[in-house]
């Protein structure tokens, strides 16, 4: 069975530490940002043995996936959506850990499941959550349209996020059962065209799209988009 010994290594290069004002002013503090340093370790160790990710370069590292993973539900971290004292959040698709232990290191009382179908990549995950001491992150095995319909989670989660998983209305399909009635939805996307657009006017059935942020990334200026939609109250 592949196991992952995760340590701190001083000799990881180090993430930038004075970007996170950039669209994420206040949200990000000494303390996450060593997380973040000690999770990046992870991943690069990790990388090693199973394929978790291409984007190794600090900096990139930083923009891509720690950056990004905040800034796809930064209204959520400043409460501009209500959520409850405590929420439930679903990662599907997690693969490496993005934007789930991201988001789990910025908010640790938050309840957090990591889905991926790929055994290799949660035991990283389940090794990664141990060392950085998560406590109310779990990941687990399987594909989400399997695992949504079992009783452990289905109807469970205030809010599920989807990370470049698949199309807009599949990935509707993927999150609906994981979801309480007014559960909420992150799809994070990159360039969001017409046939996408069309594409989640297909899969909108029981849910209600509250807004499409779109803002640029700090260092490429990279186009983002979070797509926010909210599980109708009452819908099957």
């Amino acid at each position: 069975m592949l196991e992952f010994n995760l340590v701190d290594d001083d000799t990881t290069p180090s993430l930038p530490v004075s970007r996170w004002e950039k669209g994420l002013d206040g949200l990000v503090t000494a303390q996450m940002q060593s997380q973040f340093q000690r999770f990046y370790d992870g991943v690069v160790q990790g990388n090693r043995q199973v394929n978790l990710t291409r984007i190794l370069e600090p900096l990139d590292f930083w923009e891509k996936h720690l950056w990004d993973s905040l800034r796809g539900v930064a209204p959520f971290l400043r409460g501009e959506f209500s959520l409850p004292p405590r929420p439930q959040v679903v990662d599907i698709g997690s693969g490496g850990g993005f934007p789930g232990i991201p988001l789990a290191i910025a908010r640790p009382d938050w309840s957090l499941t990591l889905v991926d179908s790929t055994q290799k990549k949660v035991r990283f995950l389940q090794a990664a959550i141990a060392h950085l001491g998560l406590s109310q992150t779990e990941a687990i095995a399987g594909r989400a349209e399997t695992l949504g319909a079992l009783r452990p989670y289905r109807g469970r989660y205030d809010l599920g996020l989807l990370r470049a998983v698949a199309s807009p209305s599949v990935c509707l399909g993927y999150v609906r059962p994981w979801l309480k009635p007014g559960g909420w939805v992150v799809l994070y996307r990159g360039q969001w065209r017409d046939e996408e657009q069309q594409d989640l006017q297909q899969g909108l059935s029981g849910f209600e799209l509250v807004t499409i942020d779109g803002f640029v990334t700090p260092e490429t200026q990279a186009i983002r988009h979070a797509v926010i939609l909210r599980r109708r109250e009452g819908a099957g």
